[in-house]
Order: structure tokens, then sequence, then C-alpha cells
């Protein structure tokens, strides 16, 4: 039976935040679950370095049954600079310390110069540690030809919204419990190469004094091919996993915006990962995220209702939150008619969203 799944990063909401939201929020969520058919159900996701980028975790183990993080760099390299490598990829980015952590710099901020000065610090520390430096216009590759045995935080939530009880780097599956220190120590040798004899600084006044890697893993062909016959993403890997995953091109598309799924893909399962409430999310605007709720769910209606024409008997809302999914199963619309119209009366049921959104009641 085909499902169309609707994966949400950034629903999933703490107490307190869910505290705030207003009646008409509130309402808006408990109608987007009209036609709930089966109790809620939740999952930890992670509890390590994709806290908080658990939709990625999720999409991942849908596609790819091993027991390995997401490989990010790779995917995105392939797709974005059309290159595929043997050899693991990973992702450098340059950022600045400040009292609350690192933070990335503004992308103006990363001039030719700027670039050119960090990558002759770093061509030989990096190659000591084992990495290739490949640099694409402002963007910086690393490679390698022995894996790295760890896996690291995102960029994206090392630099937002972290916490000091959060994980940075834990061993890859199979590795040994020292991996994480060793990589700790590289990361601090090659911190010390981009600062010696200082570190440099942007035109704006701001230190470009913090590295990180991340992102790292080998691309290739995803087998067993995926059963999956259109995606609506807008992070580039994810739509290059499925691509490789044995998707066509011309059934991906970009999420945001979109009112319809590819019109060449064919009937089956779909995916749409709707991103539009993960950056405030992400940085705790609430007024924000809240603003884009009524949005996000007419969109959802929208692609429900063009899935149930593709053969979509179900669909599947899944919240994403730090590290758990929630998710609530809904019964297509019938066409219409009579029989059509008895069938919507009878199955009238609503979930309250503090019975499935909020993350702290859930674990």
């Amino acid at each position: 039976m085909s499902q169309a799944y609707f994966l949400i990063p950034g629903l999933l909401l703490p107490q307190q935040a869910f505290e705030r939201l207003s009646a008409s929020t509130l309402s808006a969520l408990e109608q987007l679950t009209l036609g709930q058919t089966a109790e809620v159900m939740s999952q930890t996701l992670s509890s390590g370095v994709f806290t908080r980028a658990v939709h990625d975790m999720w999409v991942w183990r849908v596609l790819c049954s091993r027991p390995s993080f997401p490989p990010i760099a790779p995917y995105v390299w392939h797709t974005e600079l059309e290159l595929v490598f043997a050899s693991e990829v990973w992702r450098l980015d340059i950022g600045t310390r400040t009292a609350d952590g690192i933070r990335a710099l503004p992308d103006a901020a990363l001039t030719d110069d700027l670039i050119e000065t960090i990558c002759a610090r770093l061509l030989k520390p990096l190659a000591s540690e084992g990495f290739t430096l490949q640099r694409w216009d402002k963007t910086l590759y690393l490679t390698r030809r022995n894996n790295w045995p760890v896996a690291t935080r995102p960029w994206s939530t090392l630099t937002v919204g972290h916490r000091p009880d959060e994980r940075d780097i834990e061993p890859a599956p199979g590795a040994q419990p020292d991996s994480v220190l060793a990589a700790q120590a590289a990361l601090n040798r090659l911190q010390t190469a981009l600062c010696t004899p200082e570190a440099p600084v942007t035109a704006s006044g701001h230190k470009a004094d913090a590295l990180w890697i991340w992102g790292g893993g080998r691309g290739g062909l995803i087998f067993p091919p995926t059963k999956i016959r259109g995606v609506l993403a807008d992070e580039t890997a994810i739509i290059s996993w499925t691509q490789n995953a044995g998707l066509f091109s011309h059934c991906t598309a970009k999420a945001a915006g979109a009112a319809d799924w590819p019109e060449q893909c064919a009937p089956g399962t779909r995916l749409a990962v709707l991103s539009d409430l993960y950056e405030p999310w992400l940085h705790a605007d609430w007024p924000e995220w809240e603003k884009r709720i009524p949005a996000l769910c007419e969109q959802i209606r929208t692609l429900m209702a063009a899935a149930a024409k593709k053969e979509c008997k179900h669909s599947l809302i899944i919240a994403c939150g730090e590290r758990l999914s929630s998710t609530v199963t809904l019964q297509a619309a019938s066409s219409g008619g009579v029989r059509g119209l008895l069938e919507r009366l009878k199955r009238q049921h609503c979930i309250a969203p503090d019975k499935w959104l909020i993350e702290g009641s859930l674990a």
C-alpha cells in the first residue's frame, strides 16, 4: 500500500515553547490531523551528534539499512559539483569563537584572500592528519584514503543553539572508543595551525579562529533501490541520497512553495521534507515559527490531496524534534460521491497537539 510521508524538521516543541502557542495555531495543528487512523508513534532517532538534525537520520535510515551516520558531504559534492571520489569526503567549515561557542561567519566575510590564507595555513597540517584539502570557490572539502573513524556534529547544529551537554564527536560504528579523543586532538592541532601566528581576521573585524570537520563518509549507489516514487526536499544531500538510491532526477524537486509532486513521477509512495519551520526552531524564534504554521498546514493538505490521486491511501506526518520523531497516520480523503462523504464523516478524528507535539511528553 502506497503512502505519502511528510517529514517536518522542527515541528516537535519543548514544553515551554508549546505553552506560548496561540489558540489559532493550536486549532490549525489539530485540524491538520483530521482523519487520524492510528495511535501516535514516537521514536528516538539520535541522542548523539545528530540531535537537532534527526530528520537526516530518518531519511538515511529509510534509504539505507546499514548502521551508519548520514554521509552528507560526499553526496552534496556529487550533486553540486558533479564529481565522484572513491575516497572518504568531509566538509571543512571556518567560523569564529564567541562566548556562546562557535558561530558561522557571514558568506560575504569569506573573501578570496581570506580563503587563500586559511588554505595556506592548513594544507600541510591537514595532510599530516590524513586529509587532502579540496577547494571549490569558497567551499572547502577534505578527502582521505582511510576512513576517519568518528561522526561529528553537523555545522548547522554546532553553530546555532549549541549546548555544553551535547556530544559533538562520537565513534563510528565498529570504531574504538578512543577514536573520539584522537579526533579531538587532531582538531585541536588544526585549530592551532589556523591561528598561528595569529588568527586571520575578516574585513568586519571577526576572527576566523574556529574550524570544524563534519558530514563525512563515502558516496556511491545505495542498495537496495528505493521504492519511493517522488521526493520534495530543499536539502541537497537528501535529493542526492534518493537519486543514488535509484530515483530519477525528474522525480525530485524543491519543497519550498511546492503545490504538487514532480509531474513525471509514477504513482506510489512519496516523501516531502518540509523545512520551513527548521530555521526558526533552531534559533528558538517562536514568533517566527508560529507565523509559518498556516502556510505549512496548507501546503501539507494540498500535497496530501495530490498524493491521494496517485494511489497513496494514507499520509503520515512525522514531526521531528531534538532527539525524537512523532508520527501521526491519516487516511486519504476518498474521491467524491455519497460513499466517500459517509466515509469522511465516519473518520472525523483529530488529535490534540499536546498529545503529539511536545517532545518532553513523548520521551
